[in-house]
């Protein structure tokens, strides 16, 4: 895909992916997902102009802004390393920062923030997906796609204002448009390393490409391509998502991590004084060959890329509302019953000769193995009735009935007719 065509322009589709169950569709829309994966993915950046200013009408936009401040700032979230703060760059370029004020009460000073909004501050909100449900359930749903972390902050810059300057990030971005007219300058290659950090090296000045989004539109940088962005003639409101995307380098040192599990040498001190000795190249030679083994070990690469995995189940979003409604009609359930998973998820199922379990969201679920069917029957489904179930074992059918209700009491599944909040209100 060329420059002059990598700008979607999408007019008079009406079959649009649903937001809960497209994830990685819905965003791309009306782009197919193998082809950004073939064609754009980590090669070039991309806008899609969908003239649909609706499309995102689901997520929280600036009217919430004010009550994902105040009511899901207080506590631990505000003072992560990743915590929300207020961001300038003026008309020289140069950049200032400010926390937001905390109170006595133990919340963000609002007033404060509207005063620097008024002064030129963008206002974002780090770590959305643990604020809001639906932007949580946005976030799980690419994590099922792409099988890498996913995380989500929020913008709202003022009119006219610019809140970073030109810089890099280290992972993949996708820019969703919410309210107003946003100004974009993007690099036409990733001139730096991705993983050079903005703060450790000055950004040359690379050729930049100009797009302006409107509400409705998606643009995707891919890690390393330096960008900056200036809200228009009025205020500004999107969502980054940020793909933390899984490396070669973290698959090998998860293999490295798990060969020193099992060999007590990688794990043995260096000698006392170790700066000033020269090393032991025939240690250093012996631990290396064992290192080849183990990455030719197929087994041990697959246990490694499961530990990888782990971090997905136990990535900890925030939960949409209406599953003790579920809760309420456990006991109500029957082999007539349908049933849904509660959200799109990363999940998977692990057995070993003792038992089998479905891992999800930060929970699992385990029986003896006789129940791996039946879990793989509902692993790969989004809805199904319950009476058909594959047989459980020996067991008379109302273990079916027994095995959802487990599903449904920890949260994996929910009743199918149920008009839940869940995935964007739909």
């Amino acid at each position: 895909m060329q420059e002059e065509n990598s700008m979607v322009s999408l007019r008079g589709k009406t079959e649009t992916p649903v937001a809960h169950t497209g994830g990685l569709a819905w965003l791309l829309h009306p782009i197919a997902c193998d082809d950004f994966l073939n064609s754009t993915w980590g090669q070039q950046s991309l806008l899609i102009r969908r003239d649909q200013s609706d499309y995102f009408q689901d997520i929280p936009g600036i009217d919430e802004v004010d009550e994902m401040i105040t009511t899901t700032m207080s506590g631990r979230l505000a003072f992560e390393d990743d915590a929300s703060r207020l961001v300038r760059t003026d008309a020289k370029g140069c950049v200032s920062q400010r926390a937001f004020r905390i109170t006595s009460t133990g919340l963000p000073d609002v007033q404060h923030i509207y005063q620097a909004y008024h002064e030129g501050y963008t206002i974002i909100l780090n770590g959305v997906h643990r604020r809001s449900s639906k932007i949580a359930n946005l976030s799980q749903a690419l994590e099922a796609s792409l099988h890498h972390p996913v995380g989500v902050n929020m913008y709202l810059t003022p009119s006219h204002s610019q809140g970073f300057d030109l810089h890099t990030d280290d992972h993949d971005v996708f820019v969703l448009q919410l309210h107003g007219t946003k100004i974009w300058h993007v690099a036409n290659a990733g001139a730096l390393s991705p993983l050079v950090e903005r703060s450790t090296r000055p950004l040359e000045h690379p050729k930049l490409r100009t797009l302006e989004l409107r509400p409705g539109d998606v643009l995707y940088i891919p890690r390393g391509y330096a960008h900056r962005a200036q809200a228009a003639a009025a205020s500004s409101l999107h969502l980054t998502i940020g793909i933390h995307a899984f490396c070669w380098a973290d698959l090998l040192t998860e293999i490295l991590r798990l060969l020193s599990d099992e060999n007590s040498e990688f794990d043995g001190a260096l000698s006392p004084g170790f700066l000033n000795q020269e090393v032991d190249l025939e240690v250093v030679e012996r631990l290396g060959n064992q290192v080849v083994q183990a990455l030719l070990d197929e087994s041990l690469a697959r246990r490694a890329k499961e530990s990888l995995g782990t971090r997905l189940i136990g990535s900890g979003k925030a939960v949409s509302g209406g599953h003790f409604r579920a809760l309420d009609r456990v006991s109500q359930l029957t082999h007539d019953s349908f049933v849904r998973r509660t959200r799109v998820m990363y999940h998977r199922i692990r057995s070993n000769p003792s038992e089998v379990a479905i891992e999800f969201d930060g929970n699992f679920v385990s029986g003896p193995p006789f129940l791996e069917n039946a879990l793989l029957f509902i692993a790969e489904r989004e809805i199904f009735q319950v009476g058909g179930l594959p047989e459980i074992g020996t067991f008379p059918p109302s273990a079916k009935i027994e095995l959802v209700s487990r599903l449904i009491r920890e949260g994996f599944l929910t009743f199918a007719d149920d008009t839940l909040e869940d995935n964007y209100g739909t």
